[in-house]
């Protein structure tokens, strides 16, 4: 009888501890998973990064196309897109995503880029002298706004100057300690902005430093 409860004991034992062997590898197998996961996510955000990047470059070719191929002044660059009905009206040379004008492709919405204006009433310190340039500015989420930013560090600015920076009918400066958090925004033509809130995130890329 003493053998019989040994024996149950050892069994006992045992299966305690494969369950607890079990535990743990799947606990190994779902913290890889997780892991690999997390890094999967983080490449297709520095993927995306440098995508929008790359096509806030061929927007820049287009403008300057228009300006420096097409004899076109500032005032008369043309953003119509490529849906609108405008877009099939003279002159064509002025338009940026006219295969007749700038010839970039159009895209509103690109790679979690959204909402996508070229502005011309954004000055940023340090940039240049004139009292705006020409930029290319949309929201995006806060993990690709890291990625866009200068050191992956987004500049933080004020509610007041995010909403602006997306109204294209409102003038706002990036100035340091004013509108921008010092150090992290004078100067740089292609960076992303977080508002003070936190809820809001902007990069911006000046095709055009005036």
């Amino acid at each position: 009888m003493r053998v019989l409860k040994t024996q149950q004991g050892n069994v006992l034992f045992f299966i305690l501890a494969a369950i607890f062997l079990v535990g743990l590898l799947a606990k190994v197998v779902s913290d890889r998973n997780m892991d690999v996961t997390a890094q999967s996510q983080r490449a297709s955000t520095l993927t995306a990064a440098t995508d929008i990047k790359i096509y806030a470059g061929q927007i820049k070719q287009a403008i300057e196309t228009v300006l420096n191929n097409n004899n076109h002044t500032v005032a008369e660059l043309d953003d119509v897109a490529a849906h609108e009905a405008a877009f099939d009206t003279a002159p064509h040379s002025a338009k940026i995503y006219h295969p007749y004008g700038g010839g970039a492709p159009y895209h509103s919405t690109y790679l979690g880029w959204v909402d996508i204006i070229i502005a011309d009433n954004i000055a940023i310190d340090g940039v240049s002298t004139a009292t705006s340039e020409v930029t290319a500015v949309g929201k995006v989420n806060a993990e690709l706004c890291r990625a866009l930013a200068v050191n992956n560090t987004p500049a933080v600015v004020t509610d007041v100057a995010a909403n602006s920076m997306l109204d294209s009918s409102t003038a706002v400066t990036l100035s340091e300690g004013s509108t921008c958090q010092t150090n992290l925004c004078n100067g740089f033509q292609s960076h992303c902005v977080e508002n003070t809130s936190g809820n809001l995130w902007i990069f911006y890329s000046v095709m055009l430093p005036r």
